[in-house]
């Protein structure tokens, strides 16, 4: 509402000068553009510090090979703390616990579709699709000590 002249802020509350808000309102307004402000910087950055990972299929076969050693070795280490994890419930607190055992599943399955996806694309280049041994029924490591065999240097 535009015009001077005193302003009902409620039908029942005294008129209260131009310029001048209720007790509180102003500030708590200010507030939350400050909140809705912060929280667009906080989208945007998270947005930003997101690197996308490269696919696969854009690596050169020697990159490749170097990025699926990288995620074995990830993915090794990522088991390896959910089984420690998971080998010492604490006696308290188990709620807290099983939500690290939770997170803790998730970065493994992340790390194993990684790795698959970059396994897959050396079969896929090689013309194998693991002749020898059906890859389904081989564990991640197993399958790359079978497959570094017969790579050679």
């Amino acid at each position: 509402s535009s015009g001077s002249g005193p302003v009902a802020v409620h039908p029942r509350s005294p008129p209260i000068a131009e310029g001048w808000a209720a007790m509180g309102k102003k500030r708590r307004v200010e507030a939350e553009d400050e909140t809705q402000e912060q929280k667009g910087r906080e989208e945007h950055k998270s947005k930003k510090g997101k690197h996308k990972e490269t696919h696969p299929s854009s690596l050169t076969d020697r990159d490749l090979e170097d990025k699926e050693r990288e995620l074995h070795e990830a993915l090794r280490q990522a088991r390896w703390e959910r089984e420690k994890l998971r080998t010492e419930p604490p006696a308290q607190n188990r709620i807290a616990w099983q939500r690290q055992v939770t997170s803790s599943n998730n970065v493994v399955h992340k790390a194993e579709s990684l790795y698959n996806e970059a396994r897959n694309e050396l079969d896929r280049r090689r013309g194998t699709k693991a002749d020898s041994v059906d890859s389904k029924d081989v564990d991640a490591s197993t399958w790359h000590s079978l497959r570094t065999r017969g790579l050679p240097s």
